[in-house]
């Protein structure tokens, strides 16, 4: 559920930046034919401020909500991993190395977690 909040934040944010080169060019327009007024200046420095702020905002959410989950699974995979390897017995770990299995927890986890994220 949080990854899909997080898609369509991401999918809003997007749109929304496509927005404010419009806006731009409509007040570019309006300048060089000599149209422009300060209050159309005005609306559209507005619009596009709220537009940033809310792409900004957007972007603080998405990002939280889909690497904040990546992250919280790692985590979970690692605390199971972490346990399971403590029921293992003591053959398992004379057979295999320390190294391998910290860079199991470490490394590979690791790779999942961007990967999700």
């Amino acid at each position: 559920m949080r990854y899909l909040c997080g898609i369509l934040i991401l999918a809003a944010v997007d749109i929304s930046q496509t927005i404010i080169p419009g806006i731009t060019a409509r007040v570019i327009d309006d300048l060089s034919s000599f149209t422009a007024t300060a209050h159309t200046l005005l609306v559209a420095l507005l619009q596009i401020s709220a537009l940033v702020a809310g792409i900004t905002v957007g972007r603080y959410f998405w990002r939280f909500l889909i690497w904040g989950s990546a992250r919280y699974l790692e985590q979970e995979v690692r605390d199971n991993l972490f346990a399971k390897y403590l029921e293992l017995s003591a053959d398992f770990h004379d057979v295999h190395k320390t190294g391998d299995l910290m860079a199991l927890v470490t490394n590979d986890l690791e790779a999942v977690r961007q990967s999700l994220g």
